[in-house]
């Protein structure tokens, strides 16, 4: 029968009167042998985060030019950051809303992270970013129009008609409340500008869809602001006659999807006579300057254009 560990302490006690080394070294054994090991835990190696996703935060900073990170902050929750040239940085969202930029003045404190956990974004194929497209929005479409597959929050019918139809589904809760709030309205409320991402890579309409980040219902404020315009690609044409109409000219964006903006040359008679050299010309220009939205001009839109290049004759 098996000695319990006091018992053993108690008979080399009456042994010798006191209890001897070798008597309170073979309790200490013993003691430690029938107890339960817990293993201390040891700290938990911080997680890589991958970016299986591209999202149109991490979009705009990288077709910058810029380096977009992805990190987990030390409250484990995620976040993007777009660093620049000169050091400074943003938070990925701030700085798709025009909130920051590079330099120290206007560059965000950023979450604090651990340096393992950064990744760098990945280019992502088969992706566009939309600028304030202008249309309203469907909330269906007749059945032999809608892919079985569909999984639209709704179907933004671009203007004017006939430019184009494609999936909408919302990228957080307040673009998927803005769109439902939107489905099937009669004019002149049911029109509106959308801004996100574009894949024709999704099961939805012409396997086309637009996540939407945030949309700005056609009227009075509230404005976001500008967004640049860098070597945009299409066509100068006359704007037809209506109260949207805006001034001369209207620009037709190269693509799968042809979204039209006003467009003007501000202050900059060069460019204005080179507009008007190219409108209704034929001609395939490329454009660098800003896109304000909700303003009155073509399709409730206008870009100012700083700069100007010609690319081409349009192809047939």
């Amino acid at each position: 029968m098996r000695s319990s560990p006091l018992a053993l302490g108690r008979r080399t006690a009456s042994a010798h009167g006191a209890p001897s080394v070798i008597g309170v070294l073979i309790m200490i054994v013993v003691i430690t042998s029938e107890c339960t090991f817990v293993p201390t835990p040891l700290p938990e190696t911080p997680t890589r985060v991958t970016l299986n996703m591209a999202n149109p935060a991490a979009i705009h900073c990288a077709k910058r030019g810029y380096v977009y990170e992805t990190r987990r902050g030390t409250d484990g929750q995620e976040f993007g950051a777009c660093i620049f040239p000169d050091g400074t940085e943003c938070d990925g969202w701030a700085y798709f809303r025009g909130e920051c930029g590079p330099g120290a003045q206007g560059a965000t404190p950023m979450p604090q992270s651990s340096p393992e956990s950064i990744e760098e974004l990945a280019p992502v194929p088969g992706e566009q970013q939309a600028y304030a497209w202008y249309g309203y929005v469907a909330a269906r479409l007749p059945p032999r129009r809608a892919p079985a597959a569909a999984a639209f929050d709704g179907v933004l019918v671009l203007m004017p008609e006939g430019t184009g139809e494609v999936g909408l589904v919302g990228g957080n809760a307040e673009a998927t409340a803005g769109i439902q709030a939107l489905r099937d309205q009669p004019a002149p409320d049911k029109y509106a500008h959308f801004w996100g991402t574009l894949s024709c890579d999704a099961p939805d309409l012409g396997g086309c869809q637009l996540l939407v980040t945030r949309l700005r219902v056609d009227g009075p404020g509230p404005f976001f602001q500008p967004d640049p315009v860098e070597g945009w690609e299409g066509l100068i044409l006359s704007a037809a006659t209506g109260p949207r109409s805006g001034r001369d000219d209207r620009f037709v964006l190269r693509g799968d999807f042809a979204v039209q903006y006003g467009i003007d040359a501000g202050n900059r008679p060069q460019i204005a006579e080179q507009l008007a050299s190219l409108r209704n010309a034929d001609t395939v220009v490329r454009i660098w300057g800003q896109l304000n939205a909700g303003v009155p001009d073509w399709n409730g839109a206008q870009i100012q254009v700083t700069r100007l290049e010609v690319v081409g004759p349009a192809p047939d």
